[in-house]
């Protein structure tokens, strides 16, 4: 991060060892800050703990949140910006249980560095949130738990999902569909271990999609991972504040969100889920209970979700209350069939008028792409709310709804 602290066209290009490319540093800590005030998202940085140091670290934690009287925060205001950014989220290292990684290690290594990262960026600022490099596979996260229950209070965990065998699409998409229901029981999981230790372990999802990468399957440009990520988020806010960030894998060119290919920008299919879920933050579930099909999971790994294998509802609902709206989330996971549904409401008096939102597609491998960007794209209608009896909706084949309802005007 220091080779930044010079104008763009003096920044050296350097080989990034871990992606086995080179970096132009075109992007560095007041991009980064800008860009995210820019789109209104709360900056996160990874602090890099393979073969980084603490000092290091503490001296990017001082950059962004020192005054101008510190070192740190004087170079920040001599470039420019005065301002601390006050960046409270820090992440402690990447994926360093894997060997992929720049100084991976083993988890017995990795609570010593956490201890020694954290305790130096503390000394800088005394107001960051810490999240821990946790893993899916419980002995990875135990001696961290173990050394550190009087610091941890936050685990990063990256749902990274991908059908590495020959299968067929429909086996690939409906395993996705599976593990976005169990995660909560993986959630859960992680979490009682720190309970076991007295913490009140939280966590962070820092990245999330599906990791095929075949054209001929569920890839994160499909459709399927609009539905994937809305099933991951409906667990996780089942979780009841147990998972407290989430964050999906990526903004542009990588992963799911936004496509640039000839100078056109055009959005995949999960880019307009995240928008219009990321409207529930700050909003509370409210308990519902449900009936329809079920499915097996095709594809099992103990390791993510259980020794057990379990079925999953191919209908999936999450009823959220934020301030005067009803928003109930539904997802028709089933790859083909239309599923009729009908929303019984218990209390609450409500417009006559609702909003329905809805992502659907050809079929789950529906995409969007340079010659067709507007193949995939948000439905948008009002609906009559009945005043007697439920709401009946239709619901496409792989597809996101999202129904809102307002509560009616109190009669004077």
């Amino acid at each position: 991060w220091k080779d930044d602290l010079v104008p763009m066209d003096k920044r050296p290009t350097k080989p990034n060892p871990a992606w086995d490319i080179c970096d132009p540093h075109h992007v560095g800590t007041d991009e980064h800050i800008r860009f995210c005030r820019l789109i209104g998202a709360e900056p996160l940085i990874c602090i890099n703990a393979g073969d980084g140091t603490p000092q290091d670290a503490a001296d990017l934690v001082e950059y962004c949140n020192g005054g101008p009287q510190t070192k740190w925060g004087r170079v920040r205001a001599e470039r420019g910006f005065p301002e601390p950014y006050n960046v409270k989220l820090w992440e402690i290292g990447n994926e360093l249980w894997g060997d992929w990684q720049i100084g991976h290690c083993s988890a017995e290594e990795y609570a010593r560095r956490y201890r020694a990262f954290h305790d130096a960026m503390k000394a800088a600022d005394l107001g960051l949130h810490f999240i821990a490099c946790g893993h899916v596979h419980d002995d990875w996260n135990a001696p961290l738990i173990e050394q550190c229950s009087d610091i941890l209070r936050s685990l990063s965990v990256h749902l990274l999902f991908s059908n590495s065998g020959p299968a067929s699409p429909e086996y690939c998409h409906l395993s996705h569909m599976g593990y976005s229901h169990v995660f909560e029981d993986m959630f859960r999981r992680i979490h009682e271990q720190g309970r076991q230790k007295g913490i009140d372990l939280k966590i962070a999802i820092t990245e999330e999609m599906s990791f095929n990468l075949g054209e001929a399957q569920p890839n994160p440009s499909t459709l399927s991972e609009a539905l994937y990520y809305a099933g991951v988020l409906n667990s996780s806010i089942r979780t009841e504040g147990i998972v407290e960030l989430f964050t999906h894998s990526a903004l542009i060119n990588h992963g799911g969100g936004l496509a640039k290919t000839r100078g056109v920008v055009f959005a995949h299919p999960v880019y307009y889920a995240r928008q219009q879920l990321q409207q529930l933050a700050g909003g509370r579930p409210v308990a519902f209970r449900a009936s329809g099909p079920f499915a097996d999971v095709p594809e099992w790994m103990e390791a993510w979700a259980g020794p057990q294998p379990k079925r999953f509802p191919l209908i999936d609902a999450m009823p959220v209350r934020q301030g005067d709206a009803l928003h109930i989330v539904l997802l028709n996971r089933a790859p083909e069939g239309r599923r009729e549904v009908a929303i019984r409401l218990e209390g609450g008096r409500f417009a006559a008028e609702g909003e329905l939102f809805q992502l659907r597609g050809a079929s789950f491998l529906a995409r969007n792409e340079l010659v067709h960007p507007e193949r995939v794209v948000p439905e948008r209608r009002r609906f009559e709310v009945p005043s007697k009896g439920p709401i009946t909706l239709s619901l496409d084949p792989a597809s996101l709804s999202v129904l809102t309802l307002r509560d009616r005007a109190t009669e004077r």
